[in-house]
């Protein structure tokens, strides 16, 4: 193909999104000259192979398959998106790139750039679901070295096939970072047709709390996403850090903002974002409902994931399964005559089986 562009994030720029939209619909995108793998829930497996902790590991079947469907789809471009590109040192970025130029007559480079507070905020949101304790994140909140990310990937590809953008909703096409990449990639009449995958969206100053205190719960403090889904939906301001944290960010980040403003002529508007109030609740209370919540959410988790759950086609409330697609299976089990009976079989008395 002509060109393969590498989108490299960086986190917190609506990368997960954009992922879950092109996956959904590669067709569509592919119609308009855009090929993108979509048999895998992100792009993550075609890029880690070139980091150090997966070393040796190139030929893998997901980028064999890419590489196989890449040529047969005829396009004349590609995109692969991933955050791990954004961590990958300059040796593993010149193996990375000479990879994808097999594929390619050229290979350029796309990445987003927000401003320095309101990244550190929604990094702050990840953290937490990752099972980072609250007080750890505010002591030390994320601050990216941008300068040297972009300054070794521009090293690999040359400053011609690098393209910066602004992760800023007024200086981006339509006011949104999928509109924007299908604009730089030439394919923007594309975009009505899509239809948007929202994802990793931010949690209000009692959800993040609550959600802190349940992860603790768990084994090593990891708990699925698809079990955190009801914490998102717990209403209120959202969670800022506390303004010791937000200076220590702006302190940090400023040669990285020099940088951006001196070689793009990007420049950041002061973030809005103030910091949080703590939620009007004690330490016993808070407590109490992370537990309350923390026991619903994991009978939910089990339960769409049972064999009754897969067989009758379960839809807990705000669980990863809650849709109206139904189940292939129930259709199975129609056609051979098993489904009334094994509904009739799990009816409880307060069921409306009968109706």
């Amino acid at each position: 193909m002509d060109v393969l562009t590498l989108h490299i994030g960086h986190m917190k720029t609506g990368t997960t999104s954009i992922q879950a939209t092109f996956r959904d619909n590669a067709a569509i995108l592919a119609e308009h000259g855009l090929y993108y793998y979509s048999k895998t829930r992100t792009n993550h497996p075609l890029a880690r192979p070139f980091s150090k902790r997966t070393a040796g590991r190139a030929e893998t079947k997901f980028l064999k398959e890419f590489r196989a469907e890449a040529k047969a789809s005829r396009l004349s471009q590609a995109l692969v998106s991933s955050e791990t590109f954004q961590r990958l040192g300059p040796e593993e970025i010149a193996a990375c790139v000479k990879a994808f130029g097999a594929s390619a007559r050229r290979v350029q480079v796309l990445l987003y750039v927000r401003e320095p507070v309101a990244l550190a905020v929604s990094a702050a949101h990840q953290g937490v679901r990752s099972g980072r304790p609250l007080a750890d994140i505010i002591a030390q909140p994320r601050v990216l070295n941008l300068t040297e990310i972009i300054t070794r990937w521009r090293d690999a590809v040359g400053p011609d096939n690098l393209i910066v953008r602004p992760f800023d909703r007024t200086a981006m096409a339509g006011g949104d970072v999928i509109d924007d990449v299908l604009t730089v990639l030439g394919c923007a009449q594309a975009a009505p047709r899509l239809t948007r995958n929202a994802a990793n969206e931010g949690l209000s100053v009692l959800g993040i709390h609550l959600l802190e205190r349940a992860i603790a719960r768990m084994p090593d403090r990891k708990m699925p996403y698809d079990q955190q889904r009801a914490f998102n939906f717990i209403k209120g301001p959202r969670y800022v850090l506390p303004e010791e944290s937000l200076a220590k960010v702006r302190r940090r980040a400023a040669p990285h903002v020099a940088f951006l403003k001196d070689e793009y002529g990007i420049t950041f508007e002061e973030s809005p974002q103030r910091p949080s109030p703590p939620p009007a609740l004690s330490e016993a209370e808070l407590d109490s409902l992370a537990e309350v919540l923390h026991e619903i959410n994991a009978f939910a988790f089990r339960l769409d994931r049972s064999a009754m759950g897969r067989v009758l086609n379960t839809r807990m409330p705000f669980s990863n399964r809650y849709t109206e697609v139904e189940h292939p299976m129930r259709a199975k089990l129609h056609k051979l005559g098993l489904l009334a009976e094994l509904e009739a079989a799990v009816a409880g008395p307060d069921d409306d089986a009968e109706d």
